[in-house]
């Protein structure tokens, strides 16, 4: 774990656990439709892409479907690799009072994106389980799947969805009844 998580821990706080999500390639739920459909867009894109570019005098116009072929590598390829890199500048940390998720800055210089969950406020808990020992945490109220909503990338890149969650953690059930038990010593 980054040295930097623990200068977030308030007086008197204790550190129960920390980790780090999931590494590497992961696939959420609603990669069974994101997955072809970014297929079947990057696939038209490139194919009409295609032919504007080789059938036209190059113009303005013909640059257009370049941003589509654009959309349809990020759509295909790119988010899992932001996923990734997101994901391995990620850090957790359960307290006996709070969750703690901070993501590092890609750059030096840029500030980085802290979120706190206070547990003794009763915040709705959620564990969901994954493959041997893993699984997620989700913290609050999950936003379902929507297609058109604004300003939710969360969908297409899960590490950076607005719901607080601990992500593919290892040990995952033994976690969630570490705040099961400060959310009962609470209420």
């Amino acid at each position: 774990m980054a040295d930097d998580i623990r200068s977030y821990l308030l007086a008197g706080e204790k550190v129960l656990w920390s980790g780090k999500p999931q590494q590497g390639l992961r696939f959420a739920p609603i990669d069974i439709f994101l997955v072809p459909f970014s297929f079947i867009w990057a696939g038209m894109a490139v194919f009409i892409g295609g032919q504007a570019i080789w059938s036209m005098p190059f113009s303005l116009f013909t640059l257009m479907p370049c941003l589509f072929v654009v959309v349809g590598v990020y759509m295909t390829v790119g988010r899992l690799v932001q996923d990734i890199w997101v994901r391995a500048r990620t850090d957790y940390m359960l307290t006996d009072r709070r969750a703690v998720i901070h993501r590092r800055p890609a750059f030096a210089g840029l500030g980085s994106d802290l979120v706190v969950v206070d547990l003794t406020r009763g915040a709705q808990v959620r564990f969901k389980a994954g493959m041997g020992d893993r699984g997620s945490i989700v913290f609050g109220q999950e936003i379902g799947f929507n297609l058109f909503r604004r300003a939710n990338v969360g969908q297409w890149v899960p590490s950076l969805d607005p719901t607080a969650r601990f992500i593919g953690i290892e040990n995952a059930r033994r976690v969630f009844d570490q705040i099961q038990t400060l959310q009962s010593r609470a209420g």
